[in-house]
């Protein structure tokens, strides 16, 4: 449908039993980064699981990708 549309790429690394760190490659401009994350808080709602959600690497500093570092209790 759109012949154009380059989406977003997502990749998970450092995976534990209580996080994971998930990478954010997007060919538009920085800016998205708080859309992203407010994703993946709805999403640890939807599965009835609390997140704490951390931006430890942002495209806006000459980066390539952006880092969110999020973590669940374990017993969650």
């Amino acid at each position: 449908i759109y012949p154009e549309l380059q989406p977003p790429e997502f990749a998970c690394h450092e995976v534990s039993d209580t996080g994971l760190d998930l990478h954010y490659w997007t060919r538009r401009p920085p800016g998205l980064e708080p859309f992203v994350e407010g994703l993946l808080y709805g999403l640890g709602k939807m599965f009835s699981t609390p997140v704490r959600v951390t931006l430890t690497q942002h495209r806006g500093d000459g980066h390539d990708q952006s880092v969110f570092r999020v973590t669940w209790d374990e017993a969650t």
